[in-house]
């Protein structure tokens, strides 16, 4: 009966190693988000599907930060992140191999916006990356839904109020054919993102290049309209 009793204490006391060890595995090998603190975004498959995961993670790391930033610096546990309606821009370059895109992202529980803007690249040696795989940057007060909450950006904390490039205040800027936002560069100055949307209408009768330039044109009109030098921006242009 001792003998038994042994052998029942061994096997149990076995059994309990192997379920604590694989517990601890499955634990370990626990996808995280390797950027940190993060705000899960709700719907993208939805709205983004083929957005890798590693993008995810790094909107989801950028958006946590710009969001504690404007809540005084306190930790934050959001759950109500979604992408909204009707905000979604989708763009590969064929020519650089670059998909990028933008979205507004609503948090009611917060009452706050904001603007996300991504790329990514199947290749990640590509030379045609900025090297900003995510931005997040506050909105202009008419798309804001719920009101003037004082945002602040990397914009606006990379530089002060003097030195700060005016073309922020005017982006970002949509129309039925494009949309323009804005990147920090390594020399901390400001770039442009332009998504040319083309449709059917801008494709016949082989009229695409000069469609392009019509919208690239008009870019370059709208920011001498704000009274600024489109010669002093480098704008990147995506055709989508």
């Amino acid at each position: 009966m001792n003998q038994l009793d042994k052998k029942q204490q061994i096997i149990i006391v076995s059994s309990a190693a192997v379920f604590l060890t694989m517990f601890a595995l499955l634990f370990l090998l626990m996808p995280s988000n390797q950027y940190g603190d993060n705000i899960g975004v709700n719907n993208y498959d939805k709205y983004i599907p083929n957005l890798p995961a590693d993008r995810r993670s790094s909107i989801n790391s950028t958006l946590y930060k710009i969001t504690k930033d404007n809540s005084n610096g306190k930790d934050i546990n959001i759950n109500d992140a979604t992408i909204r309606k009707d905000s979604v821009e989708y763009n590969y370059d064929k020519s650089t191999d670059i998909n990028s895109g933008s979205f507004i992202v609503d948090m009611p529980s917060v009452k706050q916006s904001y603007l996300i803007s991504y790329e990514w690249s199947p290749d990640n040696n590509n030379v045609n990356l900025s090297g900003y795989s995510a931005t997040a940057a506050c909105l202009p007060l008419s798309r804001l839904v719920y009101g003037d909450f004082s945002c602040k950006d990397s914009f606006l904390n990379s530089r002060n109020n003097i030195n700060r490039d005016p073309i922020l205040n005017y982006l970002p800027h949509s129309t039925f054919n494009y949309v323009v936002t804005a990147n920090m560069n390594n020399q901390n100055k400001v770039d442009l993102e332009a998504n040319i949307i083309l449709y059917s209408y801008d494709i016949r009768d082989g009229n695409r290049d000069n469609s392009i330039n019509k919208y690239k044109n008009e870019i370059t009109d709208w920011i001498k309209s704000n009274g600024l030098n489109p010669d002093n921006y480098f704008i990147r242009y995506s055709i989508n």
